[in-house]
């Protein structure tokens, strides 16, 4: 028998176990879901915010109360509807080796075009002469 953690070993992180399955699949088959109500509440916020903008003489505070509470709700089910920025991977899945030489040219130059703070324009002079 092993001892400790082994890699590969148990659930997948981020799987739900049996009963969680169970408990959530039984919501769903029976009505609406948390969920459901976040995003239907959101909703209903938002179009009567639309609404009160749209009328000749728009009340402020009536539409300013209903984007707050649009907002309130949109923010309780951002977590369960969006992954979180530190979860996502964020490295570039562009390989500037891949290219021919001239490619790459191209590629640096437009970067140092699109780029308004310099950076690009530094590193693609550290590129050219070699240096770190």
């Amino acid at each position: 028998m092993h001892g400790g953690k082994r890699d590969g070993a148990g659930r997948r992180r981020g799987s739900p176990n049996r009963a969680s399955a169970r408990r959530e699949q039984s919501i769903a088959n029976t009505g609406r879901t948390p969920m459901d109500i976040l995003v239907r509440a959101m909703r209903y916020f938002d179009n009567m915010a639309d609404r009160a903008l749209n009328q000749k003489n728009p009340n402020e505070k009536r539409v300013s109360a209903a984007f707050k509470l649009a907002v309130d709700v949109a923010t309780k089910a951002a977590p369960y509807i969006h992954q979180r920025l530190a979860t996502v991977d964020h490295t570039p899945q562009f390989d500037l080796k891949r290219l021919t030489e001239s490619e790459q040219v191209d590629v640096i130059r437009l970067l140092v075009k699109a780029d308004p703070t310099g950076n690009a324009a530094r590193i693609a002079d550290t590129l050219e002469t070699g240096q770190h």
